[in-house]
């Protein structure tokens, strides 16, 4: 279709309860890929031979990578980009299904805008048995698709930083990203990390068309369902410092890729004061959390004053659970 050499960057790990339905999907597409890349990461279950046997009767070229000891799966993502060769890349998980057109919907979206870097879309959420769950990715999330797009098309940056909303099931982007998103950071989930740096450095799409099955089983490394108050609070409370000093981290290792590829542009300039402005957020939510009386409550509040708890975190909730904790 039109200039676009497309590429498919899938990784497996003992997925061969669900990997052959996914093949299919990838096969019947009505608009085939150039190429599909997949990376093995050492699976040790029946994984292997599915994709041999499919190797064998494909509609399209595939090229089949095995690493020799695991890397995890960003890691793994991160490789299978790097190999491959088509100007628009596709990631693809192993245990969900493509509806037919996926590959024809992304595709014209970059040809219809040039300016466009990366796309993602809405799903149906289906059960480790392949039946309907009743909801949408977006809506697993909490979102109707109207309120996801006014979000997402008002400050595509903050409203990351805030939640991710991308699944990389579902996300396409141009080649050209990848010059800023490689390598991606183990601690990073592939799919936050490229929407993230596509949307500092270019320009996001989303589609509120469903085009993915998006299968939820106990054993995968990231669902969409969203958590409900209780949970979430459970969750806030239960963070140690180790794991807020984490989230720290990560935001220190984002500053310094935007700063490292950061030029004129004002949306550039812009995106890494929003970044810098998360992570003093992050710290002192953090240093709140590990201080008692008077300066626990001086920091909250301070942080409260500022409008950042209503910016990046859960407004009064974030701020009750600092207190508390």
């Amino acid at each position: 279709m039109g200039q676009l050499r497309i590429s498919v960057a899938m990784c497996t790990y003992n997925g061969a309860r669900h990997l052959s339905d996914q093949l299919d999907s990838i096969c019947r597409q009505t608009l085939l890929p150039d190429e599909l890349i997949i990376c093995d990461d050492n699976s040790t279950d029946q994984t292997p031979e599915i994709l041999r046997n499919f190797v064998a009767r494909a509609s399209l070229p595939v090229r089949i990578f095995t690493n020799a000891a695991r890397l995890g799966s960003t890691r793994n993502f991160d490789r299978a980009i790097h190999l491959c060769t088509g100007n628009v890349i596709v990631l693809a998980d192993q245990d969900d299904v493509w509806k037919r057109t996926k590959m024809q919907t992304l595709a014209s979206v970059f040809i219809a805008d040039p300016e466009v870097d990366y796309v993602f879309s809405d799903g149906d959420v289906i059960d480790e048995h392949g039946r309907p769950v009743g909801c949408s990715m977006w809506e697993s999330l909490g979102f109707s698709p109207a309120s996801l797009l006014d979000r997402f098309e008002e400050n595509g940056v903050l409203f990351l930083l805030r939640q991710n909303v991308v699944t990389g099931a579902a996300m396409a982007f141009r080649s050209s990203l990848t010059k800023v998103v490689q390598p991606i950071p183990q601690p990073w989930l592939h799919d936050h990390w490229i929407a993230l740096l596509g949307s500092v450095f270019g320009q996001g799409a989303a589609l509120s068309d469903r085009l993915i099955l998006y299968r939820q089983h106990p054993n995968q490394q990231k669902g969409v369902r969203r958590s409900t108050m209780p949970e979430k609070y459970r969750e806030s409370m239960a963070a140690d410092e180790a794991e807020w000093a984490q989230r720290i981290e990560r935001l220190k290792e984002l500053e310094d890729r935007v700063t490292q590829f950061t030029g004129a542009s004002n949306n550039q300039r812009q995106s890494l004061r929003t970044i810098r402005e998360k992570m003093s957020h992050v710290s002192m939510r953090s240093a709140a959390r590990s201080s008692t009386g008077v300066r626990k409550v001086k920091a909250v509040v301070s942080e409260a004053f500022a409008g950042r708890y209503h910016r990046f975190s859960d407004s009064w909730l974030s701020m009750a659970r600092d207190l508390l904790a």
